[in-house]
């Protein structure tokens, strides 16, 4: 199947309606450390190019509420309702609506800032959201984006030996599982000796095993994978 604007757009509103509610919770992007990080940012920015804002794909309004201390009229523009009405609007000094970035709803040269915060990445094409963000702002204005991952993010994040750790974490545990369910075989009430009391093994062993080989293949296999991921992790982090 082609993926079109359309899936993209539908897969959004559908992922973000349903973490909406606890997303400002759940977001690393509202550590401390970075809303101080950001804080910052929209400081500087504001001393650059003071007056009117502009958050595009503003979902729960991270950067509005952030950039409210520094701005005389603040927007927020995005796709998802559910993400809009978590939005504090500061008494109505911040102004949100439901729209989609290829065609907002905004004069020429309204904006002395327009920004785009873990966004770009989410959508089908750049080009036309980028054009109506230069659309929208004025001469000499600002446009600020940020935490949008790409080539040299991914490849550096793959190096990393935390992300190296993470992943073998996540294997072994996979694995764990595996075994967990392999022990199975071996419940006195349920395992091979009860299996292996009801049959005739010295007619029906060779044609269950047969039958059975493929089945105890797929339980043997993760405790050998979980074997070799066990000690590799000793032997590279031990």
């Amino acid at each position: 199947m082609k993926i079109t604007k359309k899936h993209v757009e539908k897969a959004n509103v559908k992922f973000f309606s349903a973490n909406a509610t606890n997303y400002n919770k759940e977001e690393p992007t509202y550590l401390p450390e970075n809303k101080k990080r950001v804080r910052k940012i929209l400081k500087n920015i504001a001393n650059l190019s003071p007056g009117t804002f502009l958050d595009v794909g503003c979902g729960t309004g991270f950067l509005l509420d952030l950039a409210y201390p520094y701005f005389d009229q603040l927007f927020g523009i995005d796709i998802t309702q559910a993400m809009l009405d978590q939005v504090n609007l500061r008494g109505g000094k911040i102004k949100v609506m439901k729209g989609n970035s290829e065609k907002l709803p905004f004069k020429n040269n309204q904006f002395n800032v327009c920004t785009s915060y873990g966004f770009l990445h989410h959508l089908y094409r750049l080009k036309p959201t980028l054009r109506e963000i230069y659309r929208c702002m004025k001469k000499g204005g600002i446009f600020y984006s940020d935490q949008d991952p790409n080539y040299y993010y991914w490849k550096h994040l793959k190096q990393s030996p935390v992300c190296i750790k993470w992943i073998m974490f996540l294997e072994i545990t996979a694995c764990r599982a595996c075994l967990i369910k392999l022990t199975d075989l071996f419940l006195p009430e349920r395992g091979i000796i009860p299996m292996m009391k009801k049959l005739n093994w010295k007619k029906s062993l060779f044609p269950w095993l047969r039958k059975n080989l493929a089945g105890l293949t797929c339980r043997l296999l993760p405790m050998l994978i979980s074997a070799t991921l066990i000690r590799n992790w000793f032997f590279l982090w031990g």
